[in-house]
């Protein structure tokens, strides 16, 4: 299943200060809901993860 959401239904928060591919990534949506990845396996998978949520 796919969908895609509008800026004013779902956000992208990523935790700071954390080394590349050991930072949380979560997208927020607006009813409260969540979905979380953490400790992605090499930091090109994060870098390729946010490269194609903001696309």
């Amino acid at each position: 299943m796919v969908t895609e959401f509008t800026l004013d239904h779902a956000r992208i928060e990523g935790g700071t200060g954390q080394p590349r591919g050991f930072a949380t990534v979560r997208l927020a949506v607006a009813d409260g809901s969540w979905l979380e990845l953490g400790q992605l396996g090499d930091p090109e998978d994060a870098d390729h993860f946010l490269r194609t949520v903001s696309g």
